[in-house]
């Protein structure tokens, strides 16, 4: 199943029988579960984007990425201390994706 935003990103979900072509939805995808890499966008729910800003809290660092469709999103990412973790800087080009199964969507509420 797919679902596009209002900024025009197509969203690959898993099916929801309750929900029926047209139906305008929410969908949410939990901060720790958006991988976050400077490789190009690769498979389905891969966006590009760039890092707006950064907060480092200990073990995570949370980032806030606009993507190129202009959404704005928030990441979480563990530190693990390993070379491939360096900090990413505001302005530098990043690719964030995450499963399908991950994508937890609703029935808008009017």
């Amino acid at each position: 199943m797919t679902i596009r935003t209002i900024e025009g990103d197509v969203l690959h979900v898993e099916v929801n029988e309750d929900l029926i072509v047209g139906t305008e939805v929410e969908a949410a995808v939990r901060p720790e579960k958006i991988a976050l890499t400077t490789e190009p966008p690769c498979g389905e729910n891969s966006f590009l984007g760039v890092v707006v800003d950064h907060t480092l809290q200990g073990p995570t660092t949370t980032y806030f990425v606009q993507l190129d469709s202009g959404k704005e999103l928030k990441v979480l990412r563990q530190n693990h201390g390993t070379p491939e973790d360096r900090l990413l800087r505001p302005g530098e080009r990043v690719t964030l994706s995450w499963a399908r199964a991950w994508i937890k969507v609703f029935a808008r509420l009017r």
